[in-house]
């Protein structure tokens, strides 16, 4: 008999799967993309078409970086093995 506890690590095992194939890199350089302090209000959720979707703890935090949305680009296509066409800021949960 399957505990709750087998059955989430499993889902969370399927999550993290999914992460790294849709731009693991990213995640993994995260606060060496952004900057250890912007890394702690915002965070990489998905990536869809070439746009990488940021959450974003608040409005403050989306208007900073906003104004560092060119060097972002240049430090994710450095990276990533996908070609990162735009960055997408929304407000959401930090990861």
């Amino acid at each position: 008999m399957k505990t709750l506890s087998d059955s989430i690590e499993k889902v969370i095992g399927k999550l993290e799967e999914k992460r790294e194939k849709k731009g693991g890199e990213i995640y993994a350089q995260w606060p060496k993309i952004v900057g250890v302090l912007f890394s702690r209000h915002c965070s990489p959720v998905d990536l869809k078409e070439g746009t990488l979707i940021i959450n974003v703890e608040s409005s403050a935090w989306m208007y900073m970086l906003r104004l560092k949305k060119g060097q972002i680009l240049q430090k994710l296509n450095k990276i990533s093995v996908q070609k990162i066409q735009a960055v997408k800021l929304r407000i959401g949960k930090i990861f």
